[in-house]
């Protein structure tokens, strides 16, 4: 069938929507154009596990009209609505997903009605304008963007790709000072959430090296706290990353959070200190150099950190305890005050654990120390963060 055929044969409100996007190209009226995006987003039915509206709109040419709204400012928080109404998944779908592992037959999650419209907007280029507007300063902007995002990477390992590029090349061309620790968790949050292994993006994660460390030899946080969680995950899921990150002196600037920043700071930094080092210890050793500090007073750090883990373990179990009594919330640590309330729990004993001890393999001294100091002994499900 023909595009004239196809156009002939559609419903009335379709083609009403399609005229109103098409019209949005010939006249540039702001009113215009958000009327237009409110057609096509009344017309989706959630209901509709064959994506009937959404298929006739983008065979229509829907997601490059709607794609070129992105980019201008007054429209783009409505185009993005729009894109998030288009390529979400069915309500049945997400129910279905949402009961947990499929069995049988249909075990794969492509046997599930997907929607089949996040590819035409990955391909229109959709992702790459959403990106600036996930920091944008318009709260109602960055929702949508972040709504339309999460719909075209939902299951969608292209879409996981071009978003991932978008926030590479934000990186690249230097966000505002004040938006460097959200591109930086934007980041690790789509890192965590992917396939790494691929040519592509591999390709975006080795051009994300230069900028981390960057950013890990400044001082400031909130953004070395957010550089510090990032070079964990891509530590953790991409091993070649790790060895690239160690050979650019990567260790070093870790170690001096470790030793310098916050309780907050130095909990990241021991996680992403481990997670640099977990594959190969050797690094850690005087001989390789890479710390460019006394390993002595890395442990102490994280003793003390070990030790301050273990009192808000004893506490939180005492608090709760105290709260299923009375029926009250569990109160906020003392020493959290300065972090505001629990925030600055410790949350990654386990690693400063491990890498306590992979410091102690190399160095008698902190060995010695740990001998002496009796560390705490962290069991792993004592973390109270999820990394």
């Amino acid at each position: 069938m023909g595009k004239r055929d196809r156009e002939d044969a559609l419903d009335p409100a379709v083609e009403d929507a399609l005229v109103a996007l098409q019209s949005t190209l010939e006249r540039g009226g702001g009113e215009l154009k958000l009327r237009a995006l409110d057609k096509v987003i009344a017309l989706v039915d959630p209901a509709d596990d064959l994506y009937t509206i959404q298929k006739a709109l983008v065979q229509n040419d829907a997601a490059f009209f709607i794609t070129e709204l992105l980019s201008d400012p007054q429209a783009a928080p409505r185009a993005a609505d729009a894109v998030a109404a288009l390529c979400r998944h069915s309500a049945p779908a997400l129910a279905r997903l949402a009961a947990g592992p499929l069995v049988g037959l249909d075990s794969s999650v492509e046997r599930v009605a997907l929607n089949p419209c996040q590819a035409d907007f990955v391909d229109s280029g959709a992702v790459a304008p959403l990106v600036p507007l996930l920091v944008a300063r318009q709260q109602a902007a960055r929702e949508a963007a972040a709504e339309a995002v999460a719909a075209l990477c939902s299951y969608h390992q292209d879409g996981k790709l071009a978003y991932l590029e978008g926030l590479v090349q934000l990186l690249q061309r230097g966000p505002q000072p004040e938006d460097l620790a959200q591109v930086y968790e934007l980041l690790e949050a789509a890192i965590d959430g992917m396939e790494c292994g691929g040519e592509q993006a591999v390709q975006q994660l080795d051009l994300l090296l230069p900028p981390l460390l960057g950013g890990l030899r400044g001082r400031g946080r909130p953004a070395s706290l957010a550089a510090l969680g990032l070079l964990g995950t891509l530590c953790e899921k991409h091993g070649a990353a790790a060895e690239e990150l160690r050979a650019a002196g990567a260790g070093a600037a870790v170690a001096q959070h470790l030793l310098t920043g916050s309780q907050q700071v130095q909990d990241a930094a021991a996680r992403a200190l481990w997670l640099l080092a977990k594959r190969e210890r050797a690094c850690l050793s005087g001989q390789a150099g890479q710390l460019g500090c006394d390993p002595a007073e890395l442990a102490k750090a994280l003793i003390r950190l070990l030790e301050v883990a273990e009192a808000q373990e004893a506490q939180r179990e005492a608090e709760e305890g105290s709260a299923a009594e009375e029926g009250a919330s569990p109160r906020a640590f003392p020493w959290a005050a300065e972090q505001g309330g629990a925030e600055a729990e410790v949350c990654h004993a386990e690693e400063a654990s491990q890498l306590l001890r992979a410091l102690a393999a190399h160095y008698p001294d902190v060995e010695a120390l740990v001998d002496e100091r009796e560390v705490p002994t962290v069991r792993p499900q004592a973390s109270c963060c999820i990394s």
